[in-house]
Formats: structure tokens, C-alpha cells, sequence
């Protein structure tokens, strides 16, 4: 009970800052736009790098614990919802990165995720 006082009166003598909603509205907003032939592209490097290590969806489904429409959706490209159509799974593809290990056939080595984000940025007009 003498805890809860504190923390209540302490909350009342603490200063309050102009919220974060206020301060970001005062920003202009930056976001990254992907061109929908990147997104087809690193689907064509996840998909083959699945298959070249003979895994089937279900395969990865079970190593990376995500479902099989948003690992299907990466590999294809194809989005359910119009809004999401320039956007990325970045956690799954960092993931997929990590399990499948695509081979980058510039360097040899496999592809960092930034390295397959970059194929798919396309810069906005």
C-alpha cells in the first residue's frame, strides 16, 4: 500500500514531456517503398534456396515457427491485403535468411538481409 503512494506521488512531481504523437506530426514521414518486381525477386532467391536444400514449405514452416501463407507470400511476392503491397516481412525474412542460408552469386556467400531489402528499395519520386 506505502509503495503505491509513492509511485502515485512521485508520478504527480514528475515533469511531463510534450507527448510523441505531437512530436512525430511535426515531422514530415519517411517511408521505404519496395517495387513489386524486388519483392518477386527475393521470392525467386528464398524459393530456390528452399529448394535446393530439398525443404518443402512445411519444412521451413516447422524451423521457423512462422505459418505457410506468410512464408508462401514472401517466396511469391503476392500480398492479401492492397495496402501491404509494397511492404516486407523483415523479421520472417531475417529468419529465412538465417535457415536457408541463400547464396549470394556475386560474392559466393550468403545473402545478408539488408542485401535482399536492397534489391526489392526502389526510390520514391
Amino acid at each position: 500500500m506505502e509503495a503505491s503512494k509513492q509511485v502515485r506521488q512521485s508520478q504527480k512531481t514528475r515533469p511531463t514531456s510534450p507527448s510523441l504523437a505531437r512530436r512525430l506530426s511535426a515531422r514530415p514521414e519517411k517511408r521505404l517503398q519496395y517495387g513489386v518486381d524486388g519483392i518477386k525477386k527475393i521470392g525467386q532467391i528464398i524459393r530456390s534456396a528452399r529448394e535446393s536444400k530439398d525443404l518443402n514449405l512445411d519444412d521451413v514452416v516447422e524451423k521457423t515457427g512462422y505459418n505457410r501463407s506468410a512464408i508462401f507470400m514472401i517466396e511469391t511476392g503476392k500480398k492479401t491485403k492492397a495496402e501491404d503491397i509494397n511492404t516486407i516481412n523483415v523479421p520472417l525474412l531475417t529468419l529465412l535468411c538465417e535457415v536457408l542460408e541463400p547464396i549470394n552469386p556475386d560474392t559466393g556467400k550468403p545473402f545478408h538481409p539488408w542485401e535482399l531489402l536492397s534489391i526489392a528499395f526502389c526510390k520514391n519520386n
